[in-house]
């Protein structure tokens, strides 16, 4: 099993890979927990794009994620 270091240092890799409009909408929903109206007038843009990239970049940790999973049980 990773240590929680591990799984924090991967997790951040990965938060590093999203794209930036996904990046930027996760970090400040997730981590500073900005309602999504707050963040939409922050970076300029409608509630639902704020919601679509907040999704996207959680489809992609979820799948960033499961592919290491694979990789570590495969290999």
């Amino acid at each position: 099993m990773a240590s929680a270091k591990e799984t924090a240092a991967r997790l951040e890799r990965a938060i590093a890979a999203l794209p930036l409009p996904q990046r930027e909408v996760l970090v400040l929903a997730t981590i500073e927990s900005l309602p999504l109206k707050d963040i939409a007038s922050i970076l300029g843009m409608p509630v639902n794009t704020v919601k679509t990239h907040v999704r996207r970049a959680r489809l992609r940790l979820v799948e960033s994620y499961e592919r290491r999973t694979r990789l570590n049980h495969d290999g």
